[in-house]
């Protein structure tokens, strides 16, 4: 069981994609306070108690950080898919009038692998 997790946390920290400015702060809870709490059931009361108010403290911040966040620019906090969805709804309306495409199936291209070369010119002329 222990493999399958470290090998879903690595699959994970691999990817590149992010879901929104707070992903992070997100994974510092998940990664901070749950073997806090571990170590708060299984200590003595004095360290019990401060393992506690740290997992506090980093919860408390986190939803301090997401009210940031949200009064600064509410996008901030919604996921790249919801905001390529967004792009897509606001391609249709900036074209205006009669829309001959289905604005759901707007496929966006991949980034290029490289860039074009221009004509004339040769790789040991860049």
């Amino acid at each position: 069981m222990l493999e399958s997790i470290i090998g879903y946390l690595e699959k994970a920290l691999k990817s590149r994609q992010t879901g929104s400015a707070l992903t992070p702060l997100l994974w510092l809870n998940g990664i901070v306070t749950v073997p806090c709490l571990l170590l708060a059931a299984f200590v003595a009361a004095p360290m019990s108690i401060a393992f506690f108010a740290l997992v506090l403290l980093i919860v408390l911040f986190s939803l301090w950080e997401y009210r940031t966040l949200v009064r600064k620019d509410p996008r901030l906090v919604q996921s790249e898919k919801l905001q390529f969805e967004l792009a897509k709804l606001d391609l249709v309306a900036q074209k205006g009038g009669k829309v001959i495409f289905d604005p759901v199936s707007i496929e966006f291209a991949s980034e290029p692998s490289q860039l074009p070369e221009k004509a004339g010119t040769s790789e040991g002329e860049l």
